[in-house]
């Protein structure tokens, strides 16, 4: 019984300060909030993440900010990050050739002092532009989690890869291993929302984030339950979307469908469950696309699965979005304080909904829409004095 207690206040314990993670990233990284849920998915799944986008969007800030919001073991290396390019040699990630077992013991090792065999998470730019020499060393980590160190292979500490690129692998230059590697993948987009930008100009409203937020213990909580989790309620869900996927000649390898369950029970063990429900489905939108052009299909496929609080947020979302349409400079005041009043009360109506990702950021959307219907109420006030 005291076990059981004690097992409960943990997983409490992670899951809180996962979420408290979770709430400084989203502060500082705003419109960030899929990447931020990958993020933690991976870390809990023990799966490698990529993110694409164009250059200057906060890939690598975002990344960077998350690695170093988590504990480290005391004799890892702890975060290591590295620019690629098409003449990184395999030595600059995983260390030269120890010299001192050369001449010593006629050995041909490989010293990963400071390297990526040492890391607990790693962060790779420009991940596509590896050349086939680094491409062979960088399968066999992310695949087995085993380094050939030169006199066999040896395990490593890697629990998280991060990926990021400007762009798709080059088709047909042997890059498709490497892809296939990374289990979630995420194309990641600059900040839309006007609110969004103004925060960027002015630094205005973006938070930071702490340091070792989320501890060893919480990370290997997690990842206790996330073994732990029933999966029988996501089965037939599975099944449909293998079928839908099937009939859209979408192919899905047998490898990515085991790798999709791993991250629906990681959905699950964020949110303290020891049960998968079919709305942990969603983070397959992140798994099982293949081209840029299938995001769209799969996504809808998945849109079912979400849960009522997120149907929604995204039908208020929509009708908060018709309320801000209709103002514009040259609206009435009537009509400017009938949107005002509109959109306030669609955002008391979200914030009465249980605090999801999209929930949260459609919150962030109608906030945002409010301020800018407030700046135009004062714009109309001075223009009309």
């Amino acid at each position: 019984m005291a076990t059981s207690i004690n097992n409960t206040a943990a997983i409490a314990k992670a899951k809180r300060n996962f979420q408290i993670l979770s709430t400084q990233m989203n502060g500082a990284y705003l419109e960030k909030a899929a990447e931020i849920k990958i993020l933690q998915i991976g870390l809990v799944a023990e799966e490698p993440v990529v993110f694409l986008g164009e250059a200057g969007i906060g890939k690598t800030a975002m990344s960077k900010s998350f690695a170093k919001a988590l504990e480290y073991d005391a004799a890892s290396l702890g975060f290591y990050e590295y620019l690629l390019n098409r003449f990184t040699t395999p030595a600059e990630l995983f260390g030269t050739v120890s010299l001192k077992e050369l001449r010593e013991n006629d050995v041909y090792a490989i010293n990963p002092a400071g390297k990526m065999p040492e890391a607990q998470v790693a962060f790779l730019d420009e991940i596509f532009k590896c050349n086939s020499a680094t491409l062979n060393a960088l399968l066999t980590i992310l695949n087995e989690g085993e380094f050939d160190n030169g006199k066999g292979r040896v395990s490593v500490p890697l629990e998280l890869c991060i990926g990021a690129s400007n762009e798709m692998p080059e088709e047909d230059c042997g890059l498709e291993p490497l892809w296939d590697r990374f289990v979630l993948r995420y194309w990641s987009e600059d900040i839309k929302r006007e609110d969004s930008f103004l925060s960027l100009l002015t630094g205005e409203g973006i938070g930071k984030v702490d340091e070792a937020i989320v501890s060893r213990e919480d990370i290997a909580t997690l990842r206790d339950l996330r073994d732990r989790v029933n999966i029988d309620a996501v089965l037939p869900t599975f099944l449909e979307l293998r079928a839908e996927l099937e009939a859209k000649a979408i192919r899905v390898s047998s490898r990515r469908w085991r790798k999709a369950i791993r991250c629906v029970k990681a959905a699950a063990a964020l949110a303290g469950r020891d049960r998968a429900v079919p709305s942990d489905c969603q983070v397959l939108a992140a798994v099982l696309w293949d081209q840029p052009d299938q995001c769209a299909t799969i996504n809808a496929m998945l849109a079912k699965y979400a849960p009522q609080g997120d149907k929604d947020a995204i039908r208020l979302l929509d009708a908060a979005r018709d309320l801000h349409s209709n103002v514009t400079a040259q609206s009435s005041l009537s009509t400017i304080g009938k949107a005002k009043a509109g959109l306030s009360q669609i955002f008391d109506e979200l914030n009465a909904l249980e605090a999801t990702d999209i929930v949260c950021e459609a919150r962030e959307q109608v906030k945002g829409w409010i301020a800018g219907v407030e700046r135009t109420v004062l714009a109309a006030v001075r223009s009309r004095k």
